[in-house]
């Protein structure tokens, strides 16, 4: 009995732990995040996250993806495809997601690339 006990905790602890969110407080951390490992998500949190809930009168978290779409010569320098999702926003035509996709030439240091090679 105590060896079930334990298998179905320690399997709650596991799942509980995969569906953890990674939480970053600006938009800088999920950048290099990115560019140090190819991609980040998470949820944003902050100033950004603020305003975002703000315009849109949602309390639903920022997600914030970020991806590396190219690799510069310089050092820590990417450009990134990058979406930001707030859920749950009120419409006259009902709830949807806002979405905000773009991209952005960035560099670990928070500069822009030197040059685009």
């Amino acid at each position: 009995m105590k060896m079930r006990f334990f298998l179905f905790a320690f399997n709650l602890c596991v799942a509980l732990q995969s569906h953890a969110r990674t939480v970053y407080p600006t938009p800088h951390d999920v950048f290099v995040d990115a560019i140090e490992h190819g991609h980040a998500e998470g949820e944003l949190q902050g100033e950004v996250a603020q305003r975002f809930t703000q315009q849109f009168h949602s309390h639903s978290p920022l997600l914030a993806r970020a991806t590396v779409i190219k690799r510069y010569r310089q050092t820590g320098c990417a450009r990134l495809a990058i979406v930001l999702t707030q859920q749950e926003v009120d419409t006259p035509e009902g709830q949807t997601d806002a979405v905000l996709k773009i991209q952005l030439n960035y560099c670990n240091d928070g500069a822009p690339p030197v040059s685009l090679d």
